[in-house]
């Protein structure tokens, strides 16, 4: 099946699109992780594209490989490997706060 919509719109804003679609604007192509909150807050659902031409989304920490890491930032690189690990498996209660 193939969808022509009416009317489209481009935005690089997750926020806006996100606020369009929560007041009935439409629909949206987004990862699991720019919604999980609002998913999880019954706001949204999340419905996977399935096709075999699709190939998944990877999301990667990246670090210089000569720079040494601060004991913090290297606390933060295991956190958010650990918290994507929950999502991918879907354990995680919520997304880190900024």
């Amino acid at each position: 099946m193939i969808f022509f919509p009416a009317n489209s719109i481009s935005c690089n804003d997750i926020r806006l699109i996100k606020s369009l679609v929560l007041k009935g604007g439409g629909v949206t192509i987004l990862s699991r992780l720019d919604v999980l909150e609002e998913v999880k807050l019954g706001q949204l659902a999340f419905v996977p594209l399935r096709n075999k031409l699709l190939r998944p989304l990877t999301l990667a920490l990246c670090t210089a490989p000569s720079r040494q890491l601060s004991r913090p930032a290297q606390m933060a690189i295991q956190k958010l490997t650990a918290v994507m690990e929950e999502m991918q498996a879907g354990t995680a209660a919520s997304p880190p706060s900024a």
